[in-house]
Order: C-alpha cells, then structure tokens, then sequence
C-alpha cells in the first residue's frame, strides 16, 4: 500500500513523523561523525545536511532526504566523505540511486562488512 498525502488527510498513517524522527537520529549522528573530517570535508557535509534539512515538504521529499542522509551516515562511518558528496548539491536532487555512482555504494557497503561482521560476533557472545 502506498502512502500519500491523501491517506494521511483521511485518517492514515502518518509517515512524515516516522521520516522525520528517522532523518534527524541520522542527522545527528552524521553531525557527531564529521567532527573528525577535515575543515573542508567538514563543510561539504555541512552544506549536503543544510540542503536535506529543507526537504520536508511533502513524503517524497522526505523520503528522499532520508535515503541521502542515511547514506552520508554509513558513508562517514566507513571512513570518510566521497565523491559526488565532495560536491556541492544539485538544486534538485534526483534518487540516491540515480546520483551515486554504483561503485562508490558499492565501496562503501563493503567497506562497512567488516564491522557489522565484528558487531555480529560480538551479540552473539553476549
């Protein structure tokens, strides 16, 4: 079932409270993370951030800032900003999956395996 602004006026489920609680815990964390980046680093992320945080005008607005704020999150955890997000952002920014080249996710997935693998371990001995 899809969720629109419709079913939201009509009684539905409220998504945009969902998306925007989800949007800020990432924020956050994103803001505690890139304390470690370098000045300019820094202020690419700051700049991508800014730009999220005015996407909320509607559920595919957020949506879609959450795809990209949950990116930039796993991005800075695996070790650090990448290109295209060493660039300024678009005035429109398209589906994660159409801006990023498949290659970058792909690294930083992988780059990620490691330590949900370590975390894995680590649950299951407690």
């Amino acid at each position: 079932m899809e969720i629109n602004e419709t079913s939201i006026m009509e009684g539905g489920p409220n998504p945009c409270i969902a998306l925007d609680d989800q949007f800020r815990y990432n924020y956050q964390l994103v803001e505690r993370l890139q304390e470690s980046l370098s000045p300019n680093e820094q202020n690419k992320i700051q700049t991508w951030c800014e730009k999220l945080l005015t996407m909320d005008q509607n559920v595919n607005q957020m949506e879609l800032r959450c795809e990209y704020m949950w990116f930039i999150f796993i991005m800075l955890q695996a070790g650090g900003v990448r290109d295209p997000f060493m660039q300024l952002p678009p005035i429109e920014l398209p589906p994660l999956t159409q801006f990023l080249p498949w290659q970058v996710y792909d690294e930083v997935l992988l780059s990620m395996e490691p330590r949900m693998n370590l975390e894995a371990k680590g649950e299951n001995q407690t």
